[in-house]
């Protein structure tokens, strides 16, 4: 039992790999190609890279464990495909094998395999979360409608995370799997891509203190934040209040009685409606000076509340 799982896993996995190298050696080579103003086809290079990083991502999770890429498998399959080494050798499990290699159950989609990957490299996410939101986002539209031209700086962003989770996933030394290598055109664009973020940021907050002097602010600190997702803090350029995107975790902290919960706030980008400065990432936040890791325990009253149901335990302390 559990080698036919093994043997499974091992074609399933190679199988999503090699799909995926076809779709990310399209989608980086027309990237390349409008960028060299080749040809037209941004929205195709952002449905292939979408498409391609889905699969990729899926590859690697199923060579982990390949019952936790489909979402809506019976139990005793999901059993089967997670702990085959204690199933009895007798329990008939041929009658799932034409199912699991059909498309009879939905698998995760890019969103989901995203937050996967970041189980793995935590590190990754504050950096990449405002891209692969980008890509995630342009790339299914582009799946699905026939759309303007996206901006240039935008579809940059999109292919930089895209080539970035590669070099994660094919540095992983554990797996048997072919993810697509990145080339020397692929390091080169990354190298000049991160390069530039110091003219980019130099250039926004220029603009911005343009801006600072004629546009009006009477209503700047009446801002506030929405959610989990967004933090207010003081521009560095105006000093009015700006919206910073990121999200929330709970943390340890500690105090003269010991371990205690806390909560923070990472980071990923900045914008201010005052003076208009727009930082795009923690990189671009560290140029402009601001910080890029908040304490917001002071809420976290509210945390625990809006979670009461997960948390009852912690509550009756």
């Amino acid at each position: 039992m559990n080698k036919y799982i093994i043997d499974l896993k091992k074609k399933y996995s190679e199988d999503l790999s090699r799909s995926s190298l076809e779709f990310l050696e399209n989608g980086i080579d027309k990237f390349f190609k409008h960028m060299n103003s080749e040809c037209s086809c941004m929205h195709i290079a952002l449905s292939s890279l979408s498409t391609g990083l889905e699969l990729a991502l899926k590859a690697f999770l199923a060579e982990k464990n390949l019952g936790i890429i489909f979402k809506d498998i019976p139990a005793d399959m999901r059993v089967l495909l997670t702990c085959p080494d204690r199933i009895p050798h007798f329990y008939e499990w041929r009658k799932f094998h034409p199912d699991i290699r059909s498309d009879k159950y939905e698998t995760l989609n890019l969103s989901e395999c995203i937050v996967s990957f970041y189980i793995f490299f935590p590190h990754m996410k504050q950096l990449l979360l405002p891209h692969v939101e980008l890509l995630i986002e342009r790339g299914e539209r582009s799946h699905h409608n026939i759309l303007p031209p996206v901006e240039l700086f935008d579809f940059q962003r999109s292919c930089y995370a895209a080539m970035q989770i590669l070099s994660y996933l094919g540095e992983e030394k554990s797996s048997r799997l072919v993810y697509y290598p990145l080339t020397e055109r692929d390091k080169k664009f990354i190298t000049t891509f991160e390069r530039a973020r110091i003219e980019r940021v130099k250039m926004a907050i220029e603009q911005a203190n343009s801006n600072a002097y004629s546009m009006n602010a009477d209503h700047a600190d009446a801002v506030v934040a929405h959610g989990w997702d967004s933090y207010i803090t003081r521009c560095p350029v105006c000093g009015y209040n700006g919206y910073l995107c990121g999200y929330s975790e709970m943390a340890v902290g500690k105090d003269e009685e010991g371990p205690k919960p806390s909560l923070d706030f990472f980071a990923t980008s900045f914008g201010c409606d005052v003076c208009g400065l727009k930082l795009n990432d923690i990189e671009e936040l560290k140029l402009a000076n601001m910080s890029i890791l908040y304490d917001r325990s002071e809420d976290i009253d509210q945390w625990f509340y809006e979670r009461k149901e997960s948390f009852d335990w912690f509550l009756e302390e």
